[in-house]
């Protein structure tokens, strides 16, 4: 790897490629590079346009460098390399160390495990060599026991929908675990990962309809009349006769309007046909789920009653 070719390089191969001491530390001092770790540093360019994704193995390649024990990737660093979703894309990173080698470190969530040569496997990329990563089926695991259960959705449904991974090996690992701290929530909350979810954010909320003992509803359903498609609803319990949708935040202001307005002549046909209809904010749920749900518990109460 060259300093001047590769985004991320160390101090040795900066001064092999011919830099000077001054040269570096004025590098870091004018921001053209910035320090990854001690003795490891990006061209700030360069680091900027690759996708996130690469820009979060690099920072976990460096973390690992820096590490003075074997590490491995995993939770949700693992997730997000593997190209699962996630409600928000992991800031930090996750990895995971034998756990005789217990630390601290900055900006790293340092998990520990029994037996670190279980359940990895090897991770190639452009910029480094194969570096230690937990297998699928294990850092979903991982997931479920370190997260809240609309987050786990999100991985656990997506890993399954596109059968990268089964509910059988899922439940090896947890067999494999059945001692570890959490593997009780975790096999409680992938009891609920569904394989035909396809859309991270309808997992996510699924999670929180669960966490506040609403009805578990049925998803992704088409509305008809007379053979007619009035629309799709994200989520539905028509033996109640409500449906919900979250409002699509994509795009830009003015997008987001057409959508609204579009989105509200169909639920507005679904009323006509008797249905009750409630809208949910991603965002208003993010803050205040249990505050926000309200109006969608009452009418699943009012339906139940009817």
């Amino acid at each position: 790897m060259s300093a001047l070719r590769d985004p991320v390089f160390s101090r040795t191969q900066a001064l092999a490629a011919g830099f000077t001491s001054d040269q570096i530390r004025w590098a870091l001092k004018t921001s053209r590079w910035f320090a990854l770790r001690r003795g490891l540093y990006a061209d700030s360019a360069a680091f900027d346009e690759l996708c996130p994704t690469d820009q979060h193995l690099l920072q976990a390649f460096a973390a690992m460098s820096h590490l003075t024990c074997p590490s491995m990737i995993s939770h949700r660093s693992a997730a997000f390399l593997y190209g699962l979703p996630a409600y928000r894309n992991p800031q930090r990173v996750c990895l995971t160390v034998s756990r005789d080698q217990r630390r601290t470190m900055a900006d790293v969530d340092l998990y520990t495990t029994r037996d670190l040569g279980r359940d990895n496997s090897l991770l190639n990329h452009r910029f480094t060599m194969a570096i230690a990563i937990t297998t699928l089926a294990r850092t979903v695991v991982d997931v479920a026991r370190t997260s809240d259960l609309p987050e786990t959705l999100v991985v656990a449904d997506a890993a399954l929908h596109t059968s990268r991974v089964t509910k059988a090996e899922l439940n090896n690992v947890l067999d494999g675990l059945w001692r570890w701290p959490h593997v009780d929530r975790a096999r409680r909350a992938l009891e609920h990962a569904d394989p035909r979810c396809s859309d991270p954010q309808i997992s996510w909320v699924r999670g929180l309809f669960i966490e506040n003992q609403l009805p578990i509803p049925d998803f992704q359903v088409d509305i008809h009349e007379r053979n007619k498609l009035i629309g799709r609803f994200d989520f539905a319990w028509p033996e109640l006769g409500v449906l919900a949708h979250v409002d699509r935040l994509n795009g830009t202001p003015s997008d987001q309007l057409r959508a609204l307005r579009q989105q509200r002549i169909i639920d507005e046909y679904a009323r006509q046909l008797g249905f009750t209809v409630i809208a949910l904010n991603p965002d208003e749920l993010a803050a205040h789920a249990h505050h926000r749900l309200g109006p969608l518990r009452k009418a699943l109460a009012q339906q139940a009653a009817a």
